[in-house]
């Protein structure tokens, strides 16, 4: 399966396990003028969780602000993201490494942005 998310905010949810904004499982997500931010995971990917063959894809959006004990803004399992013109910051693990992402030796493209 598939989504794409324009001009829109996934915002200030919890997950008790993984994937606190987003869980994608073999699917993918295009992100453009999107922002996620405010999620928390009890363990991986406050903002996001990808795993099993998923992909995710982002122009002009941001990933901010998420919480999770590794990942804090995304964590790729088997999985691969490309990242464009976007900003993340913000992001934080409560105890673990992978402030930002926890990508694990996956496929992950960085365009043009800061991280």
């Amino acid at each position: 399966s598939s989504a794409n998310l324009d001009r829109t905010s996934v915002a200030s949810n919890l997950a008790s396990v993984d994937g606190g904004g987003l869980f994608l499982h073999q699917s993918s997500a295009n992100f453009n003028n999107a922002s996620v931010a405010s999620n928390q995971a009890s363990d991986r990917g406050g903002g996001l969780y990808l795993g099993l063959s998923s992909s995710a894809n982002f122009n002009n959006a941001s990933v901010a602000s998420n919480q999770a004990k590794y990942g804090g803004g995304m964590t790729l399992s088997s999985s691969s993201a490309s990242l464009g013109c976007d900003d993340r910051h913000g992001a934080r693990p409560d105890i673990a490494p992978g402030g930002g992402y926890d990508a694990r030796a996956e496929p992950f493209f960085i365009r043009a942005g800061n991280l």
